[in-house]
């Protein structure tokens, strides 16, 4: 009974050292970040950047992610846009070739592949892009039209950086378990803010991180027997002490779990 007390007290008193510390480290970067947020942000050339898309049955949100990348403000011939269907048993491939077919003057490649998973869609793409910086794009999520512009902007300013990650917004909730997530997603987008300050970032969000091409060749692209790819290339970039930093102003908009079920399957796969 006393070992179980002490360890409770142990808990809460490391939990509140953590919740003081990242209070205290808020408070002396708070200028800077705001400062840092309101930067304006005005490219002098515009890279050619590849969108790769995964893809495995969804049929449901497809639509919304391929018209978002659309309406990007970005030269539309500085784009290109890589599907993969990974083995979808559902109408996304149907829904794809049509977007493809109905949009004839867009850069758009398509690759049909077994469910090997999104490692290997991503390491599929890797091998035929041509830009000299890549983003990965859930085909559930929506990005906001000045996502990409902001995201390119913060690489070139520093040749080290590796991945810029986006600001993670939950689409439209509706449902209570919605609004739960949106409100755990607003705390943990801060905290990774102020990681990135500290050199410190441990993923690299699957919704619309843009990675810089000749480094993540030259760590040898994806796991792919990994569950969650985008933490472990994250841990890989920054052994190699490239930078990892988030763009405040590109946002993501990801469609969460709307109910216990799926919510139950996505947390287990994260943790």
């Amino acid at each position: 009974m006393i070992f179980i007390k002490i360890l409770i007290g142990g808990s809460y008193l490391v939990t509140l050292y953590i919740l003081i510390y990242w209070f205290l480290f808020y408070f002396e970067k708070k200028d800077f970040i705001h400062k840092d947020n309101k930067k304006i942000k005005k490219l002098k050339q515009y890279p050619l950047v590849s969108i790769i898309m995964p893809c495995f049955n969804e049929e449901k949100n497809i639509n919304k992610s391929l018209t978002s990348i659309q309406n990007l403000q970005y030269p539309k011939d500085k784009i290109e846009l890589i599907i993969i269907n990974d083995g979808s048993t559902d109408k996304s491939e149907i829904i794809i070739k049509k977007y493809i077919k109905n949009n004839p003057k867009l850069n758009i490649k398509y690759i049909s592949q077994k469910n090997y998973g999104k490692g290997r869609a991503l390491n599929n793409g890797l091998k035929i892009l041509k830009g000299t910086l890549f983003a990965c794009l859930d085909a559930d999520s929506i990005v906001d039209k000045n996502a990409l512009i902001n995201a390119v902007y913060e690489h070139s300013l520093n040749s080290n950086l590796a991945i810029v990650t986006p600001i993670m917004k939950i689409y439209k909730p509706k449902k209570y378990i919605e609004k739960f997530q949106r409100l755990e997603y607003m705390s943990a987008m801060l905290l990774i803010k102020l990681m990135g300050y500290m050199d410190s970032n441990y993923i690299a969000p699957g919704p619309f991180s843009l990675y810089k091409t000749h480094i993540i060749k030259k760590l040898g692209g994806f796991d792919e027997d990994n569950l969650v790819e985008d933490q472990e290339i994250a841990y890989r970039a920054q052994k190699e002490h490239y930078k990892i930093k988030q763009c405040a102003n590109s946002l993501v908009y990801t469609i969460a779990p709307d109910n216990f079920n799926d919510l139950n399957k996505q947390r287990n796969r994260w943790f």
